[in-house]
């Protein structure tokens, strides 16, 4: 990939939508590449994230209104660069965790509702059992002080 000359605040930008996204760092910087909206390495943004954290990023970009996500703009003097980045990348979690759940083989997403299934079907029969166990005690129980209270009376 070629090198690419974003501004600080551009590399500011990419990893605030990063961390919106709640994504593992590789993940989410290959999703952007293969969007085609962000270039440049994983070791590359890997660092920018390192300089965020100690705050290296200089001043802070302008406030952007109330309601807005500030996005990187791709550097004009790379026309491979797509205008639109990162957009809603993260907003609605829902749809997120929808999405996530959607990337595991359906075959994997069945094996694993049975697997489920079966662990709360052993469970309501051992809860079953124990209950029927727990009654026919307190029956024993019953029973075996019938026979006191008819000696008490005597």
């Amino acid at each position: 990939m070629a090198r690419t000359n974003y501004t600080d605040d551009q590399k500011k930008a990419f990893v605030m939508a990063w961390l919106a996204s709640r994504l593992p760092k590789s993940r989410w910087h290959k999703e952007q590449v293969a969007a085609g909206n962000i270039e440049g390495h994983y070791n590359a943004f890997s660092q920018w994230i390192d300089k965020y954290e100690k705050g290296e990023f200089g001043k802070q970009p302008e406030a952007a209104p109330k309601g807005t996500q500030q996005v990187a703009k791709p550097s004009r003097n790379n026309p491979n660069t797509s205008p639109n980045v990162l957009g809603n990348v993260g907003r609605n979690s829902s749809l997120l965790a929808e999405f996530q759940q959607s990337l595991l083989p359906e075959d994997v997403q069945a094996r694993y509702i049975a697997f489920l299934e079966g662990k709360v079907s052993g469970l309501t029969s051992e809860l079953e059992a124990l209950q029927e166990e727990n009654a026919n005690l307190h029956a024993l129980i019953e029973k075996l002080e019938a026979p006191e209270a008819q000696q008490d009376n005597e």
